[in-house]
């Protein structure tokens, strides 16, 4: 049996993890801690999600390739598991095509909607307030 050598990331409270728009190389599986997915709307910042233990976010932009929706940063100290986006890659490879086609529609489906509930363009200075709407 081939043993892999998991890579893991801490990151102090505060610390970004990557940033909207960015291009992304990895997929984060949270060990420890907590994180916010957040996106700036105008100059609102609305948190689209707090995860936590046992939770993977950043996987979005490794199915569909397209740059990340938001931007995600530690709440405390969070120990991360990275999912290479060649190990990614690898075992959404050896899915089922309708499974990998599923995971792509459902991934279409919640950058529309985060584009519809959190649009990118200038907001009124009111805070924004949305629902959650990033799953993992």
């Amino acid at each position: 049996m081939t043993e892999r050598i998991l890579n893991r990331k801490i990151y102090q409270a505060g610390a970004v993890i990557f940033k909207d728009g960015d291009s992304a190389n990895d997929a984060y599986l949270i060990e420890s801690g907590t994180v916010e997915v957040v996106r700036k709307s105008g100059s609102a910042e609305v948190v689209l999600a707090r995860l936590t233990r046992g939770e993977i976010f950043g996987e979005m932009a490794l199915i569909d390739g397209k740059p990340r929706t938001a931007s995600v940063r530690a709440v405390d100290a969070v120990t991360c598991v990275l999912i290479s986006q060649s190990e990614f890659r690898r075992k959404l490879d050896a899915a089922d095509p309708l499974l990998r086609r599923l995971l792509q529609i459902f991934v279409g489906q919640i950058r529309a909607r985060t584009d519809a509930a959190v649009p990118r363009t200038p907001a009124s200075p009111s805070p924004v307030v949305a629902e959650p709407v990033v799953t993992h």
